[in-house]
């Protein structure tokens, strides 16, 4: 038997893996280390990146409803949650920059 999903379903289990993300971040800012200690921050990082491709995937999908003129729930919470995990890679990024150009590699040359 085969299953059909519809965007709306893949747009609702996008937006579980988000929320599970940003629970994972909140425990990372309040105890500096992420729940399964064997994990880096930047694997995290790593797997946001990923998680935002497959958003930009599905919003792709769900512009070209939407310019079909169908309506198309939640896609609105799509791109939120988009702009929410990209906001953390930034921030990282941010962060990573300015410490290499502070010198953080100097003493390795």
């Amino acid at each position: 038997m085969r299953t059909v999903w519809r965007v709306e379903d893949l747009i609702c289990e996008w937006l579980r893996v988000v929320e599970t993300a940003n629970e994972i971040f909140a425990y990372y800012c309040e105890h500096a280390e992420l729940p399964n200690s064997e994990a880096t921050f930047s694997y995290f990082i790593d797997i946001l990146e990923a998680t935002i491709d497959c958003g930009i995937e599905i919003e792709d999908l769900v512009s070209i409803l939407e310019t079909q003129q169908y309506l198309v729930e939640r896609g609105d919470e799509l791109r939120r949650g988009i702009a929410s995990l990209q906001g953390i890679v930034d921030e990282d990024r941010l962060a990573t920059n300015m410490a290499f150009q502070g010198g953080a590699l100097d003493e390795w040359n």
